[in-house]
């Protein structure tokens, strides 16, 4: 499985990537670098699982369609998480609404700009309900890197999609099994009550449910002019079932 080294060095990767801080960018700023920092996840799944390699490129581009959107509320969610004390300040104060303020509205353009009070009436909704209904449940579970890592690999080999062959779902169901034998071996060595491997797959289906509402987020964003990158807006418009 994953190791705590590769981690390490594909997050320091992805901080030079987004400079340090992917707080400090807009959305238009953000969905530009979607294409690098799939390519850079999809590394991470090669080196622990070279048979990807084998893959054709149809699949590759389906697998970092369908994963990518669920990964982004997954690693909103272990920041929250991480940073939980700082995260209940934060939401809902004032500097959470600057935030969005430049992460949406600096997006538009400027003849187009909503007014300040139109964005934070739109958008906080979205980012409230994230918060609430998936970052926060996730926190509850007191996952760690562990179990983050496998989430990983289960939400980037998931062979429940219509828009990959038969041979990568194969292979995906593989090491899904691979990855499940392991985070159970894992649990039972920490003495983890038996009710534990569920609850960390649960996790994927909260995810499920969270892609729903990215997905109306994402429309709503073309309904309000926020400028998106096509490599992003590509992801998001793919038929995945």
């Amino acid at each position: 499985m994953c190791t705590e080294s590769k981690w390490s060095d594909l997050d320091k990767k992805r901080k030079l990537l987004y400079g340090g801080n992917m707080f400090d960018l807009n959305l238009t700023q953000y969905s530009s670098m979607t294409k690098a920092d799939t390519l850079l996840l999809w590394d991470l799944g090669e080196s622990i699982f070279p048979d990807m390699k084998k893959l054709s490129t149809a699949d590759k581009n389906a697998i970092i369609a369908n994963f990518f959107p669920r990964w982004i509320l997954m690693e909103s969610a272990i920041d929250y998480s991480t940073n939980y004390e700082h995260f209940c300040k934060f939401v809902g104060s004032e500097q959470y609404h600057e935030m969005l303020l430049r992460f949406y509205a600096n997006s538009m353009p400027k003849d187009k700009r909503l007014k300040d009070s139109d964005v934070i009436r739109i958008f906080v909704p979205y980012w409230n309900w994230h918060y609430s209904e998936t970052a926060l449940p996730v926190y509850k579970k007191q996952l760690d890197k562990v179990e983050y890592m496998a989430i990983f690999l289960m939400l980037l080999f998931d062979d429940a999609y219509a828009n990959i062959s038969e041979n990568c779902a194969k292979m995906c169901q593989n090491i899904r099994k691979v990855i499940l034998r392991e985070l159970n071996g894992y649990q039972t060595e920490k003495n983890c009550d038996e009710m534990k491997l569920i609850d960390t797959m649960d996790t994927l289906l909260l995810l499920e449910k969270a892609e729903e509402k990215l997905q109306e987020e994402f429309l709503m964003c073309g309904l309000t002019n926020v400028t998106l990158h096509d490599d992003f807006k590509a992801i998001m418009q793919v038929k995945k079932l």
